[in-house]
């Protein structure tokens, strides 16, 4: 490093240049510039939404203090109790509202993609996964029977050891463990 930059700096350097020769920063700033004209709609669209949504729970505030609402105890989706939040299904009619559970309310607003994007998946439908169940369920049994070492499975079956390691201590698979292969 005679130039006077650390090694950490020349690996920054070389992981900042990327396709092109620009950085990230450079071509996220040419995006910008070329559709400037819909970011700015979109950021007037978002401006406009936070005012009625901002007027609408206003509304429902001061009809809460005046008396005009009240909130109830329990939640009108699922009888639950505790901090009950009031759900605007639409905007336009402010004093219209769902009274829902902070769980209810938060996920009337995210929607079904991101519920299904929450899903835990398991075993081979992980995306990471390299080995299938029946080939996870066999090497426990090999680990287990003690007649193979970890890194023999791991080549039997194309995977780094660790990956075997992690099977056998219940990191990964676990719902193999909590059942009898």
């Amino acid at each position: 490093m005679r130039s006077g930059l650390s090694l950490i700096n020349c690996v920054v350097l070389v992981r900042s240049v990327t396709i092109r020769g620009m950085t990230n920063r450079e071509r996220q700033r040419r995006w910008r510039i070329k559709h400037k004209d819909r970011l700015k709609l979109e950021s007037q669209q978002r401006r406009a939404l936070r005012r009625v949504k901002t007027s609408a729970n206003t509304k429902v505030a001061t009809a809460l203090r005046k008396g005009e609402l009240v909130r109830p105890d329990v939640c009108e989706k699922c009888a639950g109790s505790g901090d009950i939040d009031a759900h605007h299904p639409d905007y336009s009619k402010p004093l219209e509202v769902e009274w829902l559970c902070r769980k209810c309310h938060y996920q009337q607003h995210r929607g079904p993609f991101e519920m299904a994007a929450k899903k835990r998946y398991r075993g081979e439908e992980h995306k990471s996964s390299k080995l299938k169940e029946h080939q996870a369920r066999e090497a426990l049994i090999l680990i287990s029977a003690g007649k193979m070492t970890k890194r023999a499975i791991a080549r039997r079956f194309g995977v780094h050891e660790s990956t075997i390691r992690l099977l056998e201590l219940g990191i990964t698979w676990k719902h193999l463990h909590t059942r009898s292969c």
